[in-house]
């Protein structure tokens, strides 16, 4: 394992700072799009465990399994930020890198045409990485500063907004919000148009079930079960929960929130609602189509947004999934989708939507805002302003 390079890269919130240690953790996550996934030489890859993350010296992931064109394999893998990494690491003259099978790298960079190879003279097949991410890069690198900001009190940066008069706040939070959305209704439209409506649906749904720490393995179930396979088979809980290549995170979990038992809960609805995508798109394209700036509490009445939510939880998910995760898949997920597939301008509906599950860093922020005595905290669009907000403080940290 060299250096863990870092690299400054252009984003929403100005430069930011990315390592190579968070392209590492999406590779040992599993966190892309591995349904076709292929090879630069043009070989099917299906990867069946990514390997041991290694901290020492020597390749990065040691005995990964996978399977290259039919053939199952075991072998190391390298993951650099572009492919003339490996000779600056001089990985090419060092044996402890010659049984390196896969060399993942972030993206071919113009002008790069090197070939990795090992001092045995084998070469690695090369993955690029940007091309299948679920989320922008920029996304990945800011969650993982959000995660090293949680370890301190992260409240002071946020003393210069908070004394701002509300309607000045409001507007930051909403410039934050729009940028969001944006972002989230691109990755939805890539999403859509590799999966269509259905399956890019399960996908998500098993994704936000995950929570944050078993995402990857859950993202890893979803690709290798699609909701076809799930309705027209017998499928276990046991058998989901073994074929992730990915490790569970499972030290901490509650019982409530085990991988197993939100594998339990999405049987269910699946067996019980098989068409659960197709019943979510007939309730979008009901809702009414409300033009206009609106503060929350008028456009929720207007469009009955709490009956509405209320019915798609319990009619389609049978309240098998919580009311704050239910909000979570439908702002990170299903309404960014269901506009990326033409089902419905779910936007303003993105913006006044109940919240979904939020870092206590970010809650307690919004209860000493001046704006609608903290009540703000239950909508959607202040929440993703604020931890828009939060994004742009890592980024510059």
């Amino acid at each position: 394992m060299g250096a863990n390079r870092v690299e400054q890269a252009q984003g929403w919130y100005g430069a930011y700072t990315l390592s190579e240690r968070v392209i590492q953790k999406i590779w040992l996550a599993q966190d892309f799009l591995a349904t076709g996934l292929s090879t630069v030489s043009g070989k099917s890859l299906q990867v069946k465990h990514p390997g041991r993350w290694n901290l020492l010296s020597g390749p990065d992931f040691k005995e990964a399994q996978f399977i290259l064109d039919g053939v199952e394999l075991t072998g190391d893998v390298e993951v650099h930020f572009s492919a003339s990494d490996w000779y600056a690491h001089q990985h090419h003259i060092n044996p402890a890198y010659d049984a390196v099978r896969l060399h993942i790298i972030l993206n071919a960079t113009a002008g790069d045409t090197c070939v990795a190879r090992t001092s045995n003279g084998t070469v690695p097949e090369e993955v690029h990485l940007l091309p299948v991410l679920h989320r922008d890069l920029e996304t990945y690198a800011l969650d993982l500063a959000l995660c090293e900001l949680e370890q301190v009190d992260g409240s002071n940066w946020a003393e210069p907004f908070l004394v701002l008069p509300s309607i000045h706040q409001q507007a930051i939070l909403e410039a934050h919000a729009q940028r969001r959305w944006q972002e989230k209704l691109r990755f939805a439209k890539q999403r859509f148009e590799a999966l269509g409506w259905a399956e890019a649906s399960h996908q998500y749904c098993l994704e936000v079930l995950g929570y944050a720490r078993n995402r990857g393995p859950m993202a890893a179930v979803a690709q290798r079960y699609s909701l076809s396979v799930l309705v027209e088979n017998q499928v276990s809980i046991e058998e989901l929960f073994l074929a992730s290549p990915v490790a569970w995170h499972l030290d901490g979990v509650r019982p409530h929130n085990h991988p197993c038992r939100r594998l339990q809960h999405y049987l269910a609805i699946v067996a019980e609602c098989p068409d659960w995508p197709d019943r979510i798109a007939q309730h979008l394209q009901r809702m009414v189509p409300l033009v206009g700036d609106f503060t929350t509490s008028v456009f929720r009445r207007r469009t009955e947004l709490p009956a509405r939510c209320r019915n798609m939880r319990e009619q389609i998910f049978m309240n098998r999934i919580g009311t704050r995760r239910y909000n979570t898949l439908m702002v990170d997920a299903l309404l960014p989708l269901a506009t990326a597939a033409g089902i419905i301008d779910a936007e303003a509906y993105w913006q006044h939507w109940p919240a979904g599950d939020t870092p206590n860093r970010v809650q307690s922020l919004m209860r000493r805002m001046d704006f609608a005595n903290g009540r703000g905290i239950r909508t959607n669009g202040y929440v993703q302003g604020m931890l828009g907000l939060s994004l742009a403080k890592a980024a510059k940290a």
